[in-house]
């Protein structure tokens, strides 16, 4: 599959002379102080005037950020497709390395699994050796102490058989599933935010639900001149 990617030129638009309004209009909102009708009415005409110049530059740049948005989206779209087979074979491999390497390492703990069970075998048949011993030489009680003596368990540790690949390294990654939602406890719980949004967006000032405040913000828009 061919892709064909136009060549763009992207000219910055002159933001000159809206810089200089822009400029203007943050020292007159900085120095303006609401506390009078006549001021409230300054303000408003302020709002209206940065409406029309956001709008302004918005227009300025929708042709070279849509020209940029369609160049970038051509140049993804080439790399995701020379990318693809070389991902897919990476995670083919990895796949079959992982699941190699897990069951190599499940070998490895059944025999220390199996090892672990001889030793602890054997030191207990040892210990009893040793009480059978006291008891024939007399001492009944030096033998029942033998007897109650805990038996250390033994260390045994199976070094793994699976080589280390050069410039491949594999890291241990913990997950989860839930197999029963109603037992996990209320840490690990998290409020439905958007559930609970829709509902106070709903009610207004009737919504009401325990453990959760609900408040309103005033959102002040503007039209242009």
């Amino acid at each position: 599959m061919e892709t064909t990617i136009a060549a763009t030129t992207i000219i910055p638009p002159d933001t000159g002379e809206l810089a200089e309004q822009g400029r203007s209009i943050v020292a007159r909102a900085e120095a303006l102080a609401v506390d009078s009708p006549d001021s409230l009415e300054l303000a408003g005409t302020g709002l209206r005037e940065i409406k029309t110049v956001r709008q302004q530059i918005k227009a300025l740049f929708d042709q070279p950020v849509g020209l940029a948005h369609k160049a970038h989206k051509a140049m993804v779209a080439a790399r995701n497709t020379l990318d693809s087979g070389p991902a897919m074979a990476e995670a083919m491999l990895k796949r079959k390395v992982a699941t190699y390497q897990a069951e190599e390492e499940r070998k490895r703990r059944a025999e220390e699994d199996r090892l672990r069970e001889l030793a602890r075998v054997e030191a207990e048949e040892r210990q009893l050796a040793e009480a059978v011993a006291a008891e024939a030489a007399g001492n009944t009680e030096e033998a029942a102490e033998i007897i109650a003596e805990p038996i250390a368990a033994p260390v045994v540790v199976v070094a793994p058989a699976v080589p280390k690949l050069a410039g491949v390294s594999t890291r241990e990654t913990w997950k989860y599933r839930i197999v029963d939602e109603s037992k996990i406890p209320r840490d690990y719980m998290m409020p439905d935010d958007k559930k609970i949004g829709a509902y106070a967006r709903s009610m207004k000032s009737k919504a009401s639900m325990p453990g959760v405040e609900f408040y309103s913000d005033s959102v002040i828009s503007a039209r242009s001149n």
